[in-house]
């Protein structure tokens, strides 16, 4: 989209002025604290938009199949996100848009606008994004995530008559007659997905809606101005209502994927109290550390999402292919942890062959598809940070989940140096079994004949607080490390650590494990009452009881002393 590259490319710049400024000096050893205390979000996990590339896809069964499993398949990606675009389409009448492929036909024709009427009328772009959805909802398996998204109101129902926007640009393009309208029209086409066995689990209604670069005419995609405060809260307001009346309570409504932290503090502050209540989630496009402490303010409580995430960031003027994949790992890093957002989704992430952009590149001929070094670079991320797991903030180079249930720590660590690194990871609030190990794989290289999550042999020596390692040059490495123990000084049962066992408690638990709202790795701790390693229902009726009075919870040992390590790490060790 047009003010998205605007805006992505001053961020770019910035981006690299930060990135050139602390990268780490040749040789000079580090310390990287991985803390408990540092835990900033559940992760939700890791995907992309199906928007162009998908309805392309869509087309050649092959292809997709070949698609969905380097995205989503367990030897791929392992992606769980997938975001379907609910097109506005445009009028017959009009030809501005300078791809085929940015106009999605809307579902609904211009003639049955009356509710009582409406029938719908699948387009064949529709018919191969589903396709698309279906195959890789499949590859995805029991953890996928389907989110809907709307870039504009059918183009008949905006003032304008056309999807790219209102004639004057900042003004709003929703007819005000045709609020109720669109909420319905989404609505209705989720619980259309939903019926033909698509687990659809949140809708976003609009995309970039404070921005002032819709103007009808335009020649790049969709795109609608929704002004802050009153109009926002009447579309999230009226979209909640026809998603309950048609069967789809449990469906979340995101809001409201602006460009920046900024647009986004400011938008959600301005809503009114009951769209607030409506909104199960903020999206937004780009971080920047200037706007951070502003948007954590106004989004406390809200789980968050980087959407339509991608750009053409570099690190290390003689990194080659190494540059872009260090590049994009240090974007998601940073916007993780600058939103202490819960996942990282791509706008697309197969694209046409030589861009820059995207993860997969396809090939011209539409005869196959091509990983570049920054797919490899997602998936030190995607495949060892896993959904679930608590993500943990370290440094700019640095990011850590732990995940309960595996009692695993992950560190995807990069070296945007040319010459080997050593770092010494220090752990902190957690204890580490003498079973524990560190696995470790890496991607370096370029793309043709470099190392792809190669595993390495000469493991860490692991310590009671930690390890070293040498990362080797324009690298990313994710090290695993089994056998480690989350500490809580907390009362096992008292979920929200609040000092009293309660029904509030049981909640907590149950909403975690009815997949409503993750508890973080902390909590979860806390709710496994009977020790097992997982929380599960025989969790709640434990805690139940408790609050009932007819059994108390009695906390039991995890592991003793004897089981963990003692051996400091010295310097001579490293």
């Amino acid at each position: 989209m047009r003010g998205k590259k605007i805006i992505a490319f001053l961020l770019t710049a910035v981006t690299l002025f930060e990135q050139m400024s602390v990268c780490c000096t040749a040789g000079e050893a580090e310390t990287v604290s991985i803390s408990a205390e540092n835990s900033f979000a559940v992760c939700d996990g890791w995907g992309t938009a199906l928007y162009r590339w998908g309805e392309r896809l869509g087309e050649n069964d092959e292809l997709m199949e070949q698609a969905a499993a380097l995205l989503y398949g367990d030897d791929g990606l392992d992606m769980n996100i997938i975001r379907y675009n609910i097109g506005g389409g445009d009028s017959p009448e009009h030809s501005h848009f300078t791809d085929s492929d940015t106009v999605i036909p809307p579902w609904w024709s211009a003639e049955t606008l009356d509710e009582n009427s409406m029938s719908f009328t699948i387009s064949p772009q529709d018919k191969a994004q589903i396709a698309a959805l279906k195959t890789t909802a499949a590859a995805a398996g029991d953890g996928a995530k389907i989110e809907l998204y709307s870039f504009s109101p059918p183009y008949f129902m905006t003032e304008s008559g056309c999807t790219a926007g209102a004639v004057y640009s900042g003004y709003d393009n929703i007819k005000s007659s045709c609020f109720d309208d669109h909420a319905k029209y989404l609505a209705d086409v989720t619980a259309y997905l939903r019926k033909s066995g698509l687990k659809v689990s949140s809708i976003s209604p609009m995309n970039e809606p404070s921005s002032y670069h819709w103007k009808a005419g335009g020649t790049m995609q969709e795109g609608c101005h929704v002004s802050q405060g009153a109009a926002q809260s009447k579309l999230i307001e009226e979209l909640r209502s026809a998603l309950d009346k048609n069967g789809s309570k449990d469906v979340k409504i995101a809001a409201a994927d602006e460009a920046d932290l900024k647009a986004a503090a400011d938008g959600y502050s301005a809503l009114k109290t009951k769209a607030k209540k409506a909104v199960g989630r903020l999206n937004v496009h780009s971080t920047d550390k200037a706007s951070q402490e502003k948007y954590l303010t106004a989004s406390a409580g809200k789980n968050s999402w980087i959407t339509e995430a991608d750009g053409l960031y570099t690190v290390g003027s003689d990194a080659g292919e190494m540059s872009a994949a260090l590049g994009l790992g240090r974007q998601m890093i940073a916007d993780l942890t600058n939103a202490e957002a819960s996942a990282w989704v791509m706008r697309q992430a197969v694209t046409n062959s030589g861009s820059g952009l995207g993860l997969i590149h396809e090939n011209a001929d539409n005869t196959g598809l091509e990983l570049t070094q920054r797919y490899y670079a997602y998936g030190q991320f995607s495949r060892y940070i896993h959904a679930g797991s608590t993500l943990i903030r370290a440094d700019e180079n640095t990011i850590a989940s732990y995940d309960m249930k595996t009692q695993t720590l992950s560190i995807t660590a990069l070296n945007c140096s040319g010459e080997n690194k050593t770092v010494r990871f220090i752990t902190d609030g957690y204890d580490i079994l003498k079973s524990g190990k560190v696995s470790a794989v890496r991607t370096s290289g370029q793309a043709d004949g470099g190392e792809h999550w190669q595993s390495l042999d000469n493991a860490p020596k692991l310590y009671r607080s930690g390890f070293s390692a040498e990362l080797a040059p324009y690298s990313i490495t994710t090290f695993t490390v089994s056998g480690v123990m989350l500490r809580s000084d907390g009362n096992i049962g008292d979920v929200n650590d609040d000092g009293f066992i309660n029904v509030t408690d049981i909640s907590l638990t149950a909403a975690h494990v009815k997949s409503i709202k993750a508890l973080s790795a902390e909590k979860q701790l806390l709710a496994d009452v009977n020790g097992d390693g997982s929380v599960n229902v025989s969790d709640i009726a434990l805690i139940a009881a408790q609050v009932k009075g007819i059994r108390r919870i009695e906390r039991s040992s995890r592991y003793t002393e004897d089981e963990l390590l003692t051996d400091e790490e010295t310097t001579s060790d490293m």
